[in-house]
């Protein structure tokens, strides 16, 4: 709230609290204590306190001053009168003020002089107190006295006639506007009853009486110049005073005629604005709510303006506005002179491109006419230029969704362009959509192209969708609240007839459906939304069905657009049920591919939204188990909210691993079904039961709704059987036909005539051939190949003519299977008896004539039909007790439907099926087989097991164990072995067995489990046992020997599991962590290392390029060989074995990337001593080498060769020219010579003179060319020397002599001597010769580089234009113009020097001159310099444009957030992180990501976001 006080030109703010339901209304008066002081902006934030100011005694005897409040009411006497109000006392002890605006009325100077003090004593109340000043104000007002709102104030934007003057200042004018006449007189009769009944309240009476007189208050600034009106600017006081002589009615007529358009002078206020003087009009501005006075002007420009208040603003009022601010956002502009508002730079034309015309063609000042846009809750204004939107007509504004109806017509500007078409803005937050199926009928195929955002359109009203409700979940939201917000869907405004606007109607009719569908459902609250949720199973309401039509196809997917306009993606793997028939989907073969753009798509399943486009589905299965036709209850999830345990859920294959298999429902909810969990025999990891993109039936075995994860099994002992087997079946076969299909027409091959032969029929057939594999039969047409397997030679003859029943297709041979019969079995099944086939539901005995992996084919005598074996969950089961010509029980459960053989899609779509009573035969011999399983399989499988457990521990358990240390892991880092109770073999990282402060060394340890590892290579083929069993106890005897104090082979421990990665478990010894309580410090990372502290660390693995120490079990730590020992160390392996426990200082810590650098050295880590050491060695008198750290005024401080020492040559013994200063003389990293005057050791300090090594003639440098010819560091110093002595041509001849003189092999030694030379022309030579030394230098040295360095040196001389001339004269030449370091230079300089077209057009050259696989690295470089040098929205746009084509790019994510990161855009970077995290990559690579991110969150963030 926005409160009055009273005082001047200070903002009172009162904050909203938190669980505050305090209401506040315009006049109520608070108790209110100062919170805050903001004396730039001269706002103070109060806080109210709650009192009952009727309880305050109305006198008191006696009360403390820090008793005192605000809002007390007390008898106060009148001490003194002065000229700004009163003294008065009260309780006589305390003083206060009443200025001259807190009196019961407002008086003149005249009224007040004549006042006196009468009225000795008067009713007052406390309205500010200071108890450290121990000030108080109060207040005798009315409405003060009284608690309440003042009353017959005027409104805001009212007009006050008829008011005098009765005070002026230079800070304005006061104005006294009284009553209307009749009214006051009406009012005073009734004051005078009042005074016969009541008379007590005299004293109220007049506070009231007095309150119907309105005091205007005129600020200098608002009061207007009516100079003109009195005759002139410069009247005098006789003039004033003739003025003051004149009647009221010469004022009125002289005032009347010009009304003031600029404010007055001050020092013109007293002339002009005479006491009594009548001001004709007075505008109201504002009100003093405590002094219940008005603030008003009589300027012209206000009293007849519209618009005073931004509440009198209105959308779509056209209003003259002038320009205040030219921005690069847009135009500030102010409306009457007092509202401030402000143009978009994209509404300030009707062009797309006016950000770049808006500096030249708007100035300050300007007047312009515009059109209200937009008006926040806030007052924001925001204003259009667009000319078609301001000379729109008045109905034709679209500012309100009530009051717009169909088939209006309307310009609208282009907000985005998406998946469901063209979203476009009216006024007032309205919005509108040109649906994606209204676009198409219209003409438009591709809204990208033909629209662009900002652009104005002309469209055409059909339909107003209202808001819909909204849970509680989804008000968080933003994405739910803009789909849930009301919108006008339309169509361009072509000339339409009626046909065509009734087909637009047809056209967004799903659109008008769905939303009514959504204003129908009563909102609910978010716990009654989980409880029902998790009390019932999906419905079919809980699934969406579309159609469509295909519009794009790849190798892996299809684009569908759908009915209503939206755009969707089908995977290739969801158009079947089983990932082999998916697979047989090949693009190439366009003549058989069975979908074709413009192929229309019905009834798919919407399964959840990838990257912003829906994902559906067309498997049958999922489809049957989303309309509940499975015969089952079954739950095919979105969220975890509807999963609970036991429940049978149905899903796809997503990922099959060594470790189970990741099972997809819908969104992106997902599962585990552990190997272990797959049957109830042991699977190995090699055995492939399911294939990506199967469907899978599973019952949920364990939730975990924190941590999102589920856990499922197939195994036949805890799955029911499913109800619905047959459609299973029917679903595979179908499969399978498709894919054998699909497979045969690519290969040229033909299946047999199945349809003239159908399964189950008993047809003729010839015999063709007699094998030992069977008869081979030809049908009647020749050409179809039959087989009986079952028949033999002896009961067959060639050329022979039988009777078969076509039992199966085998699919592989692509041969019908039959069976020969006999005349009574043939008639049997050509004519069955209704009994012998038996009735639906009944179990009946039939005999098996066939046996598959997935079905038996079995016979009854009277009909054929097939058992399917293989459920969901059981892909392969055991078939071996099943045999041809056994008899089993079976219950006949679909009968043939005899469907005609044209309509038939696949063999087996219409053929009678039985279920076998007991399927315990398949599921139960696979318990018996694991028995025979040798013994490395059944270890294998305990193994297994023993992962599977990993799924069900989690971060921060306390777990039993036993420590093994007879073997280490292969993977980092290196830990020791802990078996866990149930059976889990946990890693337990060396850093975690005990404190940082008691660690041990485990070399030795390690060097153990080497020699046991060649001994197991050395007798791991003995035969003899004994001798294994003597080996293992050499072993364990050796590890015993060891005598750790933390850890023994076999020990009893309780560790505590600190992560859990996958199937790897990591635990600790830690005290620390076993005995805390809380999960933070349980499970707490260590801390990272500060540079500079020396920390211990273990040897993690050596190469030849430096050494990996661990630090902690998340941190490893790098040093380089250099940094391993202070002398060459030959074999780095043997000096620094794995487990070593060593002493490292940290050199440098990256806390994004998580790398730490660090330094093995022993005069690094412990340098004190080294240093103490090393001053040991220095004696007074010595002269020593070494390099400038840095200079001072004090003096030249150099650090010893070959130690860390470093001493402080003063100035007067440094300096051997005094007209010098040790600037001009010495820079860090010269080399030196210096003498030690004085060594402390106690202080460990040391004092030099100093003398340089730098030559000072030529002679010398001679002298130092002849030892090192090779040396360009030699020579350009050289060079340098006679550049320094303006002798050039000596310069330019020692450079040319030096590029003779260095080895041809020494490329670098040579280059940088060009470059120097190249330097020294640019600064001191001619054109010519200039020209002459680069083409030299380009021709003979690395010319790439040359032009490189050369154009870096010019653009650090502000030559831009002699830098883009050289990289021009680069890009002449071909070999460069395909150089990318040359392109992505030539970018970074003319971003650097501002010309950003010129940097786009260069981009374009380039990525034409460039090969392909070069464009990524350029583009993400010039988006790099434009977060660097230009806009970082453009550098934006360019890392989203390369992340959208490479998501996959680890480096470019990298690259985006560590700039945003630098920039210190924290939420960016946030957003950036969760998007990564979200990618699907390798867990390698996800690993970094999340290391990257924490270390991000551990700077950045704080407790909440590191946690999340």
């Amino acid at each position: 709230c926005i409160v009055s006080t009273g005082i001047p030109d200070v903002n009172f703010f009162l904050p909203k609290r938190p669980k505050d339901d305090s209401k506040y209304s315009v006049g109520q008066p608070l108790d209110l204590v100062v919170d805050d002081v903001n004396t730039e902006s001269r706002t103070v934030t109060v806080v109210h306190r709650k009192n009952n100011y009727h309880d305050i005694p109305l006198a008191t005897k006696s009360l403390p001053f820090l008793a005192l409040s605000p809002g007390m009411l007390f008898e106060v006497l009148i001490d003194k009168k002065v000229a700004t109000g009163y003294i008065v006392n009260y309780l006589s002890l305390f003083h206060g003020v009443i200025d001259r605006n807190s009196t019961y009325k407002l008086y003149s100077d005249d009224e007040w002089e004549a006042l006196g003090t009468k009225e000795n004593t008067l009713l007052a109340r406390i309205i500010f107190i200071d108890h450290a000043s121990k000030t108080v104000r109060l207040s005798c007002r009315p409405h003060i006295i009284s608690l309440r709102k003042p009353s017959h104030l005027p409104a805001l934007g009212s007009t006050l006639e008829n008011g005098a003057v009765i005070l002026r200042s230079k800070l304005g004018a006061l104005v006294r506007v009284s009553p209307d006449e009749e009214a006051e007189a009406a009012e005073e009769g009734a004051d005078g009853r009042i005074k016969k009944k009541q008379r007590k309240q005299q004293e109220e009476e007049a506070h009231l009486k007095a309150e119907k007189t309105l005091n205007v208050v005129i600020k200098a600034t608002e009061l207007a110049d009516l100079s003109s009106a009195t005759g002139g600017d410069d009247s005098d006081d006789d003039d004033a005073k003739a003025s003051d002589d004149s009647s009221d009615d010469d004022s009125q007529k002289n005032v009347s005629k010009s009304q003031g358009e600029e404010p007055i002078k001050k020092h013109k206020i007293h002339n002009v604005y005479t006491v009594g003087r009548v001001i004709p009009a007075v505008r109201v501005q504002g009100l003093r709510l405590v002094e219940g006075v008005v603030i008003g002007s009589n300027m012209k420009k206000y009293v007849e303006s519209q618009i005073l208040h931004v509440t009198d603003v209105r959308v779509g009022q056209v209003l003259p506005v002038e320009v205040t601010e030219v921005t690069a956002s847009g135009l500030v502009l102010s409306i009457a002179g007092r509202i401030a508002a402000f143009c978009p730079v994209a509404h300030t034309s009707d062009s797309a491109n006016a950000e770049s015309k808006i500096a030249k063609k708007f100035s300050v000042g300007q007047k312009l006419t515009m059109r209200v846009l937009n008006k926040s809750a806030k007052g924001r204004v925001i204003m259009t230029n667009k000319k078609s939107l301001v000379e729109l007509a008045e109905e034709s504004v679209f500012a309100d969704l009530a009051r717009i109806g169909e088939r209006q017509e309307t310009t609208a500007v282009v907000e985005s362009i998406d998946e469901r078409g063209v979203g476009v803005r009216f006024f007032s937050e309205v919005r509108g959509l040109l649906p994606l199926a209204v676009l198409t009928k219209q003409g438009v195929q591709h809204p990208q192209e033909a629209y662009r955002v900002g652009q104005l359109v002309r469209v055409l009203s059909l339909a107003v969708i209202h808001p819909t409700p909204l849970t509680d979940a989804k008000k968080k939201n933003k994405k739910a609240r803009h789909e849930a917000a009301g919108h006008v869907l339309c169509a361009l405004a072509f000339v339409l007839s009626e046909d065509k606007l009734v087909e637009l109607f047809h056209a967004i009719a799903p659109l008008r459906e769905r939303s009514a569908a959504d204003s129908s459902a009563p909102a609910k609250s978010t716990a009654n939304g989980k409880a029902a949720a998790t009390a019932a199973t999906a419905t079919a309401a809980d699934f969406e069905f579309v159609s469509g039509a295909v519009a794009g196809i790849t190798e892996e997917s299809f684009s569908v657009r759908l009915d209503d306009g939206r755009t969707a993606t089908l995977p290739k793997v969801q158009c079947h049920d089983f990932g082999f028939a998916a697979a047989s989907l090949s693009v190439k073969d366009k003549a058989r591919y069975p979908y074709k753009i413009g192929t229309r798509i019905e009834g798919a399943l919407v399964l959840g939204t990838v990257k912003k486009q829906l994902t559906l589905t067309l498997k049958p299965l999922l489809l049957k188990a989303a309309r509940h036709e499975l015969g089952e209850e079954v739950i095919f999830p979105a969220d975890g909210h509807g999963v609970s345990q036991g429940s049978v859920c149905v899903g796809v294959v997503k990922k099959v691993d060594d470790f189970g298999v990741i099972v997809g429902f819908r969104g992106s909810l997902a599962a585990l079904l552990p190997r272990s969990n797959l049957a109830d025999r042991f699977v190995a990891a090699d055995e492939r039961l399911f294939a990506e993109g199967d469907v899978i039936r599973a019952v949920v075995q364990k939730v975990d709704v924190a941590a999102q994860r589920y856990l499922l099994t197939t195994k036949p002992s805890a799955v029911p059987k499913a109800p619905g087997l047959h459609r299973y079946f029917h679903a595979y076969l179908h499969d399978r036909f498709v894919a054998t299909q699909r497979t045969s027409q690519a290969e040229g091959q033909l299946l047999p005539d199945w349809k003239t032969y159908r399964l189950g029929s008993v047809v003729k057939a010839t015999v063709s051939t007699v094998e030992d594999y069977g008869v081979v039969y030809l049908g009647q047409d020749q050409t179809t190949m039959m087989l009986d397997r079952g028949a033999t030679a002896a009961a067959a003859a060639v050329g022979k003519t039988v009777e078969v029943l076509v039992q199966d297709v085998d699919y592989e041979h692509r041969v019908l299977l039959v069976k020969a019969l006999d005349k009574a079995a043939a008639k049997a099944f050509q004519k069955p008896n209704k009994a012998a086939v038996g009735a639906v539901g009944v179990s009946q005995e039939v005999t098996i004539e066939r046996v598959t992996p997935q079905y038996l084919v079995v016979s009854n005598g009277a009909v054929a039909g097939f058992a399917p074996l293989a459920d969901f969950h059981v892909a392969h089961p055991d078939t071996s007790s099943f045999a041809v010509g056994d008899k089993v029980a079976a219950t006949l459960q679909v009968q043939r439907r005899g469907v005609a053989a044209d309509a038939l899609r696949f063999p087996h779509e219409d053929v009678t099926l039985f279920a076998l009573d007991d399927l315990s035969a398949a599921y139960g011999a696979s318990h018996a087989a694991t028995g025979s399983k040798s013994a490395a399989k059944q270890k294998k499988a305990a193994e297994a097991a023993a992962a599977a457990a990993a799924v069900s521990v989690e971060e921060g358990d306390l777990l039993e164990g036993e420590l093994d240390l007879r073997k280490t892991f292969a993977l980092e880092p290196p830990a020791f072995r802990v078996r866990l109770a149930n059976g889990l073999v946990a890693r337990l990282c060396f850093t975690e067995v005990a404190e940082p402060a008691q660690w041990e060394d485990y070399a030795d340890v390690v060097a153990l489990w080497r020699q046991w590892q060649r001994d197991d290579e050395l007798h791991g083929d003995a035969d003899d046992a004994d001798e294994k069993a003597a080996v293992r106890d050499e072993h364990l005897a050796a590890l015993r020997r060891l005598q750790k104090r933390h850890v023994a082979h076999g020990q009893a421990v309780t560790v505590r599991v600190v992560a859990v990665n996958g199937h790897r478990v990591d635990v600790s010894l830690r005290a620390s962590r076993v005995a805390a309580e809380k999960i933070g410090q349980q499970t707490k990372a260590d801390a990272m290392p500060a540079v500079g502290a020396v920390v211990a660390a273990y040897i993690h693995n050596v190469s030849n390029k430096g050494c990996f120490v661990r630090l902690s079990q998340t941190l490893k730590g790098r040093s380089l060989i250099k940094d391993l020992a202070d002398t060459f160390v030959e074999s780095p392996e043997d000096a620094f074995p794995t487990g070593r426990l060593v002493a490292c200082r940290v050199q440098s810590v990256d806390m994004l990337k998580g790398h730490v650098s660090v330094v093995l050295k022993e005069s690094v880590v412990h340098a004190a001593v080294a240093n103490k050491k090393a001053l040991q060695k220095l004696r007074a008198g010595m002269t020593v080498k070494g390099t400038v750290e840095t200079v001072k005024d004090v003096g030249v401080f150099v650090r010893i060769g070959g130690t860390n020492v470093v001493g402080l040559a003063r100035a007067v013994a440094a300096l051997q020219d005094a007209s010098k200063t040790l600037q001009e003389e010495y820079a860090a990293g010269d080399i030196v010579r210096a003498r030690v005057l004085k060594v402390s050791p106690n202080t460990q300090r040391l004092a030099l003179a100093e003398g340089r090594l730098v030559p000072d003639s030529a002679n010398d440098f001679e002298r130092l060319v002849i030892g090192q010819p090779n040396s360009s560091f030699l020579w350009i110093q050289y060079v340098a020397f006679h550049v320094k002595n303006a002798d050039i041509d000596a310069a330019r001849v020692i450079a040319n002599r030096a590029l003779r003189t260095i080895h041809f092999r020494e490329e670098e030694e040579k280059f940088n001597v060009w470059v120097a030379l190249l330097n020294m022309e640019y600064r001191y030579g001619s054109r010519d010769s200039f020209d002459k030394a680069l083409t030299q230098a380009v021709n003979e040295s690395k010319g790439k580089y040359v032009f490189l360095s050369l154009a870096g040196t010019m653009e650090q001389a502000r030559d831009i234009a002699g830098a883009e001339q050289l990289f021009e004269k680069a890009l002449k030449r071909p070999q460069f113009r395909k150089s990318k370091k040359v392109w992505m230079a030539y970018h970074l300089l003319k971003l650097k020097a501002g010309d950003v077209a010129g940097a786009k057009a260069q981009l374009s050259r380039s990525l034409q001159a460039l090969a392909p696989h070069k464009h990524v690295e350029v583009i993400r470089s010039f988006a790099q310099a434009e977060f660097d040098h230009g806009s970082i929205d453009r550098g934006r746009v360019l890392f989203e444009e390369l992340l959208s084509n490479y998501p996959k790019r680890n480096d470019l994510w990298n690259v985006y957030v560590d700039k945003e990161v630098k920039l210190g855009h924290v939420v960016q970077a946030r957003q950036l992180f969760e998007r990564m995290i979200a990618l699907k990559v390798s867990p390698k690579v996800m690993k970094t990501v999340f290391k990257k991110y924490m270390a991000f969150e551990s700077q950045h963030g704080d407790a909440r976001s590191q946690e999340l």
